[in-house]
């Protein structure tokens, strides 16, 4: 467990059953403080500030793969931080994903896209893995300076989080990923061929 989920549980006083949790818990309660900043048109410094901002699905990737600082994202861990994004601050993105269940879990062909018209920029980095037949994702120099510009331009709610779903999908292996997303979303589980 790692040190930012233990003193959430003490605050909260109930026991998590995952880090997953967590994260859709944290999310849920930082969302609320952020609409209220948005329905209450809350004025800092003479400037009226929207806690929700919207942005191309594309450089919301690329903020997810630069918060990592240019790391190697497989494509199950690429995947899964954007359904989790996707799912639990959909408010961040111009047109959201669509993902649907398939052999590991959620699935939406546009995140590989939105990655190639990355790399097309110089951005992101799509090469084929030295530990397997798969490509990995990551971003090239410039990509992290202008993905960590993009993260700037979010609250502190929304890159946190971001933050957060990156660390988190790169801490799991292929397995422990893709059980966490099925024990939280069941419905994912649907036309798997994961058996582990």
């Amino acid at each position: 467990m790692s040190n930012w989920y233990s003193p959430f549980r003490r605050r909260n006083g109930f026991e998590a059953r995952s880090e997953l949790e967590i994260l859709r818990l944290n999310i849920r309660k930082d969302a609320i403080i952020s609409c209220c900043l948005v329905v209450f048109n809350v004025e800092i410094s003479g400037n009226f500030r929207v806690g929700i901002l919207y942005m191309e699905r594309a450089k919301v990737l690329l903020a997810t793969l630069a918060v990592s600082g240019g790391r190697e994202f497989t494509p199950a861990q690429l995947q899964k931080a954007m359904f989790l994004l996707n799912e639990n601050m959909p408010t961040i993105f111009d047109t959201t994903y669509s993902f649907v269940p398939y052999n590991y879990g959620p699935f939406d062909a546009s995140v590989y896209h939105d990655a190639e018209h990355l790399e097309r920029e110089g951005l992101t980095r799509i090469y084929n893995s030295n530990r397997g037949n798969w490509k990995v994702y990551s971003c090239s120099p410039l990509g992290v300076a202008r993905g960590n510009a993009e993260l700037a331009n979010f609250s502190q709610i929304e890159a946190g989080y971001i933050q957060r779903v990156s660390e988190w999908v790169l801490s799991q292996d292929f397995s422990s990923l893709v059980k966490s997303i099925y024990n939280a979303y069941p419905s994912m589980r649907a036309n798997s061929i994961f058996a582990g």
